[in-house]
């Protein structure tokens, strides 16, 4: 799971702040992963719908012979640092997947009621069926708050897969639906690190043990917990 592939002089690609910034993943240190993984049985995601998704990320994929799973914001599409409606039916046009990464990214997805819920799924679904012409969606939940209530709207809505932040390589079903976990790929991991979570189970499960961590003091934390997952993450 990636987000935004940035250069040193240009960091304006997605979401501009400090939690968003950890995920940016210089272009050069991406290229080298994705020659490194070449030929390898893996899908390359992205969240947020930063405008990298088709500068930067997409031809670096498709010369090691890739494409990749896009899931984009759909209220920032046409915004500064976003794709453009043009660029998401672009994407689309060279094979790559589109979905969705809600409409608005909220915060803390599982404090929104249950209307709120259904109506960010609702608005990014109709968006994203209208710019591309089809009906087969899949999505990704924002900020890894995964529950039944948020799974459930989406496929009201009419999405199909679902993409969570848990790190697993196990995919399950939820209502006949295919439920696909993902490793993060954070700024600071180097080329070895990413092979090893292809190639590691004892990094997978370390990744996988930190996430428990995480999603344990979430609940406690709420919006505070974002200082002590970048402490964890980074150690």
């Amino acid at each position: 799971m990636y987000h935004d592939i940035i250069t040193a002089n240009d960091k304006s690609s997605g979401f501009q702040n400090k939690n968003a910034f950890q995920y940016k993943v210089e272009e050069s240190a991406f290229e080298e992963q994705a020659k490194a993984l070449q030929g390898k049985d893996v899908v390359f995601t992205f969240d947020d719908g930063g405008d990298s998704f088709l500068t930067k990320a997409a031809p670096k994929l498709e010369k090691y012979g890739f494409k990749g799973v896009f899931f984009i914001s759909t209220k920032y599409i046409g915004t500064p640092g976003f794709l453009t409606t043009v660029q998401v039916k672009e994407l689309a046009k060279r094979g790559h997947v589109v979905g969705s990464h809600s409409h608005t990214h909220p915060e803390i997805f599982t404090k929104l009621s249950k209307e709120e819920i259904h109506e960010e799924w609702r608005m990014s679904y109709e968006i994203l069926k209208d710019i591309l012409g089809e009906k087969d969606l899949p999505m990704s939940i924002p900020n890894g708050y995964a529950s039944k209530t948020i799974m459930e709207e989406a496929i009201g809505c009419g999405f199909s897969d679902i993409y969570t932040s848990q790190p697993t390589t196990k995919s399950k079903l939820f209502q006949k639906h295919n439920v696909f976990g993902r490793y993060v790929v954070h700024d600071n991991m180097t080329t070895n690190d990413v092979l090893k979570i292809v190639n590691g189970k004892g990094f997978r499960l370390k990744m996988a043990l930190k996430w428990q961590v995480l999603n344990m003091v979430k609940g406690i934390l709420g919006e505070s917990y974002d200082k002590l997952k970048a402490i964890i993450l980074h150690h």
